[in-house]
C-alpha cells in the first residue's frame, strides 16, 4: 500500500477525531454552565463534576456512531473531511488527460505522473499519529518511573504511623488502608497505583511533627478515596488521543488542580491548622525548585511552584471551614448534575449537522456527478494471441465508432398528460422498486446526500475517449444506504463505465427519506457524468 492509497483511511480517521473533539467541546460548554453553580460548593464537588465530563467525552466517539442521528440545519462540523477531499481532488484533477491530446500511451503516462505520491490528508494524519505516539511514550515513561519507584521503595512498619493511617482511611470511607512505603528518591509525598493504592513518603518523614504527618496522610488518603490516580490516567490518555484540542490539555490540568484542592480541603476539614498546612506545602515547593519536570503517572502532593501554587496557598490561608450540611448538599448537587449529563450526552452524540452545500435530491431525482479518471490498474493478464488480437480489434473498432460516429439521440417521446383523476406512475413496471415510494410522491421529504463518491474512469475507456452520462436507478433504504442500483440508460457496457457508475452509486449515503414522519424506501434516478477535461 503506497501513501496515496492511505488517503481514504486518513480522511476517515481525521474526520472521526475532529468530530469527537468538537462534540466534546460542546458537551463541556453545556456542562460547564451547570458546574458554575458548584463554584461555592467546594473543590471536591467541582472535581466530581468535571470527572463526569471527562468520562462522557471518552464515550462520545462510540456513542456518536451508535445513537440514532438527528439532522440539524447548521454547517457540518466535519469540515476537515471536505477540506481534505477538496485538496486531494484538486491535486488529482491537475493530471486529467485532455481529449485533444495525443495518443493513449501519452495520456496514461500523464495520469500516472499526476497521481500524488502523498496527499495533504495523509500528511495531516501522519502529524496527528506522531503527536499521539509522543504523548503515549511520555505517559509510558511516567509508568516506568513509578514502577521503578515502587520496586525500590521500602514498606513502613512503624505501628504508630500505621495506626494513624488506619484512622484516616476509616474516616475517608475506605474498606482497607493503602500500602505505606518510604523512598530516598522522593522529595514530596505522592499516591500511585489504581488496583493496589500506595502512599509513598520521603525518607525524612520520621523528622516531621505529628500535625504535618497527619496532614500528609489525610491528603493522600483523600486521593485514594476519590481514585484520583485513575482519573489522571484517563485524562492522560484522552489528552494523547485529542492532543490537538485545547479542551484535552485544559481538562487534564484542571482535574489535577482540583484534585489537590479537594485533598487540601479534606485535610483542613479534618482539623489541620491552615497556617501549619500552608507552611508544609511551601516547604515542599522549595524542595522541588530546580528539579527537572518528570513524566506524570502519580498524584504528588506538590509540584514545582507556579502561579497555581501561590493561589493554592492563598486558598488554604483563607479557609473558613465548611459544615457537614454543605458537604451533603454538594454531593446531592453533583449527583443531580451527573444524572443531567445523560440526556446532554445523548443529545450531543445524536446531532448530525447537515452540510451547507448538501441539498435534498430534486423532485426529478436527477443528480449529475462528474467522473474522475483513476490510475491504471494492475496489468491485464496475458491471453492467447488470437483472442488478444480479436479483443484489440474490437476495442479499436469501438473507439473509432465512438469518436467518429456518436450515437444519435433518442427521439423525444410525446408528452403524455394524465387522464382526469389519474396520475402517471413514477415507479418502474417490475419488481425492482417493489415496496418503495417515488421521490416525487406528494408528502415525501426527499433524502439528503451526505456521503458521495465519484465514478472512476477505466483505462480502456480513457484510451477510447468515451464521454457521456449514465442514468442509474437506485433504491435508498430507510437507513440511508443504497440497497439496489441498476443502469437505466447505458453509456458503456464494454469498457466498464456502466459498472463504475454502479459502484459509485452503491457507496453513497443519505439521510433517510420520510413520508408522514416515517422513514421509507425511496426510488430515485441519478445521472453520473463521465467527462475528460
Amino acid at each position: 500500500m503506497i501513501p496515496a492509497d492511505l488517503d481514504p483511511i486518513a480522511r476517515a480517521v481525521l474526520a472521526l477525531v475532529a468530530d469527537s473533539a468538537v462534540r466534546a467541546i460542546a458537551l463541556a460548554g453545556a456542562m460547564g454552565v451547570g458546574i458554575v453553580w458548584l463554584r461555592g460548593k467546594g473543590a471536591a464537588a467541582r472535581l466530581s463534576a468535571w470527572t463526569v465530563v471527562l468520562y462522557a467525552a471518552m464515550l462520545l466517539p462510540a456513542l456518536s456512531m451508535l445513537v440514532p442521528g438527528w439532522q440539524w440545519s447548521l454547517p457540518s462540523i466535519l469540515i476537515l473531511t471536505d477540506w481534505t477531499q477538496t485538496i486531494t481532488s484538486s491535486s488529482t484533477s491537475a493530471g486529467v488527460p485532455s481529449a485533444a491530446t495525443g495518443g493513449a500511451a501519452t495520456q496514461i503516462a500523464s495520469v500516472e505522473s499526476a497521481r500524488p505520491l502523498i496527499t495533504y490528508a495523509v500528511i495531516v494524519a501522519a502529524i496527528y499519529v506522531a503527536g499521539v505516539t509522543m504523548l503515549l511514550l511520555h505517559a509510558a515513561l511516567g509508568w516506568l518511573t513509578s514502577r521503578r519507584l515502587r520496586v525500590s521503595a521500602q514498606p513502613v512498619t512503624d505501628a504508630g504511623v500505621l495506626a494513624r493511617l488506619d484512622r484516616h482511611a476509616a474516616a475517608a470511607g475506605l474498606q482497607q488502608r493503602p500500602q505505606l512505603v518510604e523512598s530516598e528518591r522522593l522529595l514530596v509525598p505522592l499516591t500511585m497505583s489504581v488496583r493496589h493504592p500506595l502512599v509513598a513518603l520521603p525518607a525524612d518523614w520520621r523528622e516531621w511533627p505529628a500535625d504535618r504527618l497527619d496532614a500528609v496522610l489525610v491528603h493522600e488518603v483523600a486521593h485514594v478515596a476519590r481514585r484520583d490516580a485513575l482519573t489522571q490516567r484517563v485524562s492522560l490518555f484522552y489528552r494523547a488521543v485529542f492532543w490537538f484540542s485545547p479542551l484535552s490539555w485544559w481538562l487534564h490540568r484542571h482535574l489535577s488542580d482540583l484534585a489537590e484542592q479537594a485533598s487540601d480541603e479534606a485535610a483542613l476539614h479534618a482539623g489541620i491548622n491552615p497556617a501549619s498546612y500552608a507552611e508544609t506545602l511551601l516547604e515542599f515547593f522549595v524542595r522541588l525548585q530546580g528539579t527537572p519536570r518528570r513524566a506524570d503517572w502519580h498524584v504528588a502532593m506538590a509540584r514545582r511552584a507556579d502561579a497555581g501554587a501561590a493561589r493554592r496557598v492563598e486558598r488554604i490561608l483563607a479557609w473558613e471551614g465548611s459544615s457537614m450540611v454543605m458537604l451533603k448538599r454538594s454531593k446531592v448537587l453533583v449527583l443531580g448534575l451527573a444524572l443531567a449529563t445523560a440526556p446532554v450526552l445523548a443529545l450531543t452524540a445524536s446531532v448530525r449537522p447537515a452540510h451547507e452545500a448538501t441539498q435534498p435530491l430534486p423532485p426529478a431525482a436527477s443528480l449529475t456527478m462528474p467522473a474522475q479518471p483513476r490510475e491504471v490498474a494492475a496489468p491485464i493478464p496475458e491471453v492467447a494471441p488470437a483472442a488478444s488480437a480479436r479483443a484489440t480489434t474490437a476495442r479499436r473498432a469501438r473507439a473509432s465508432v465512438t469518436r467518429q460516429n456518436p450515437p444519435a439521440p433518442k427521439p423525444a417521446l410525446p408528452e403524455q398528460k394524465p387522464a382526469q383523476g389519474k396520475t402517471v406512475p413514477a415507479l418502474p413496471d417490475n419488481d425492482f422498486a417493489k415496496g418503495t415510494v417515488a421521490i416525487n410522491t406528494p408528502g415525501v421529504l426527499a433524502p439528503v446526500l451526505l456521503v458521495q463518491s465519484t465514478p472512476k474512469y477505466t483505462p480502456d475507456a480513457m484510451r477510447a475517449k468515451i464521454q457521456g452520462v449514465v442514468q442509474v436507478e437506485i433504491i435508498i433504504s430507510p437507513e440511508g444506504t443504497v440497497s439496489k442500483a441498476r443502469v437505466k440508460e447505458s453509456l458503456d457496457a464494454v469498457f466498464g463505465l456502466d459498472e463504475q457508475a454502479l459502484i459509485a452509486a452503491r457507496s453513497w449515503r443519505f439521510s433517510p427519506g420520510t413520508l408522514q414522519g416515517n422513514a421509507v424506501a425511496i426510488y430515485a434516478v441519478v445521472t453520473l457524468e463521465f467527462k475528460l477535461h
